[in-house]
């Protein structure tokens, strides 16, 4: 069975290579080599039954054994990954992370305008394995530059990607947009910036884009 999923694994590593797509990025060396070593690995398994077994006579069999495990794959890893998510979603729902706990205070002593979502960023936080910062705006005006800034300015550095999501109300059509933004462990912002409407990007995201792609320059 191991050499199954081994086949599922190498097929993978092909499709994934083989060329450009939404998903994918081509690169050919490692796909052709994926199918290289799959190949070398059912030889020297197939060489190893014949030493065994001094014959070739049940060599249909185990090839059909090897065809079922690469087929059961699908399914026995998407039980693995259900099985380790509960994991991540038991062990996020029951610790603390003292980054974040932290910040609590700060924000509250400091800005005035944004409500911390302390449950949800612990939460993420230790789910995802990076630093996830929730806010919202308290009141109906728009969310500004200076409290981005702000923000940023209490955020310490960490030892991962910090990712900043901030729910605000948008007066001109009143609905809630939210802004989002990527900050390395150094908190310099990355070409990653996002909000919901090309407007409030334009507002909102400009600045810390020309920032990310300066740094890139230097």
């Amino acid at each position: 069975m191991p050499v199954g999923f081994g086949c599922f694994y190498a097929f993978i590593v092909f499709a994934f290579n083989f060329e450009d797509s939404i998903i994918s990025k081509e690169n050919k060396p490692v796909a052709f080599l994926a199918v290289i070593l799959m190949l070398l690995g059912l030889v020297i398994f197939l060489f190893i039954g014949k030493k065994l077994y001094k014959s070739y006579e049940f060599i249909p069999q185990i090839l059909v054994v090897i065809l079922i495990s690469a087929f059961l794959s699908i399914p026995a890893i998407q039980i693995v990954t259900n099985i380790y998510d509960s994991y991540r979603s038991f062990y996020a729902k029951h610790h603390k992370d003292k980054y974040i706990t932290d910040l609590q205070i700060q924000f509250a002593k400091e800005i005035k305008t944004l409500e911390f979502d302390l449950k949800q960023s612990n939460y993420e936080t230790l789910y995802y394995k990076d630093k996830r910062v929730y806010l919202t705006k308290t009141n109906d005006h728009k969310l500004t530059i200076d409290e981005i800034d702000k923000v940023i300015s209490i955020l310490p550095q960490a030892n991962v990607q910090i990712s900043i999501l901030i729910y605000y109300h948008n007066i001109n059509d009143s609905s809630t947009e939210k802004f989002h933004l990527l900050l390395k462990q150094d908190k310099t912002p990355t070409t990653v910036c996002d909000t919901r409407n090309n407007d409030d990007y334009e507002i909102l995201c400009s600045k810390y884009v020309m920032e990310a792609y300066s740094k890139q320059d230097n």
